[in-house]
């Protein structure tokens, strides 16, 4: 979905020209915030414009926050997360608030408050409510879920994956998480690791090749210790030389 959407920035771009600051400045935004976040270098594509929008501004921090992932940019990135909270409150818009505690959730799940986490669930819960949005609904819920894996209560954890999937629909990050829950609960308890195997090499095969290192993890937890050792060989091999053209 991402990936359509980028190509889609590409195209608008192309067809805009100079006929419509505005709309270009939000395009533009769209399209580093869509852009594959496996890739080192990215350009900033003018995502600066300074148009005055709120929805380019919005988007400006969006594509900001893309070049930023990482655990050495936490500080940055909570602070484009105040700023988005702060513009949605400032424009009435819930949803620039609740990508704003969205942002924060990650970055105090990357640190591992998971005090603060909760605190930012309790506050993003009744603008989720409010909005009535099935995504925004479905991500509330599988952070409930994640709340209930950490607990240890694997089976209320993959009951609300299965609803947020059903809510979200199939073009929802839901079906991807979904089959990273089901791994996270099949390598705790040993379980279901057969069928997950078979889920995480449909997800992987159409992702970028180093994403089989997760595969790898599943192939290691399944006893596939040869299997998993050449998987890893080509991994590194495609690092290492990334014009190669891998095999499996």
């Amino acid at each position: 979905m991402t990936g359509r959407v980028h190509a889609l920035c590409i195209e608008a771009l192309a067809r805009l020209g100079d006929a419509d600051p505005v709309r270009e400045a939000r395009v533009r935004a769209q399209l580093v915030a869509t852009s594959n976040p496996f890739v080192l270098e990215q350009e900033r594509l003018g995502a600066e414009s300074e148009v005055d929008d709120a929805e380019a501004s919005f988007l400006r921090l969006q594509a900001r926050r893309a070049e930023l992932l990482g655990p050495a940019h936490i500080g940055d990135q909570l602070k484009i997360a105040d700023a988005s909270i702060a513009l949605g409150r400032r424009t009435g818009v819930d949803e620039y608030v609740c990508w704003g505690r969205r942002w924060r959730m990650d970055a105090y799940a990357v640190l591992g408050s998971r005090l603060d986490l909760v605190a930012e669930l309790n506050a993003i819960t009744p603008l989720v409510e409010r909005m009535s949005h099935p995504a925004w609904q479905s991500f509330l819920i599988l952070i409930n879920a994640s709340q209930r894996l950490l607990d240890g209560r694997f089976a209320e954890a993959t009951s609300l994956t299965n609803e947020a999937l059903r809510l979200g629909g199939p073009e929802s990050e839901a079906v991807f998480l979904h089959g990273v829950y089901a791994w996270e609960i099949a390598a705790l308890t040993g379980d279901n690791l057969e069928p997950v195997e078979t889920s995480v090499r449909r997800v992987v095969d159409g992702m970028p090749y180093m994403a089989r290192g997760w595969l790898c993890l599943v192939l290691m937890a399944r006893g596939k210790r040869h299997e998993a050792a050449m998987l890893w060989k080509a991994i590194l091999m495609f690092t290492v030389f990334p014009n190669a053209q891998p095999s499996g």
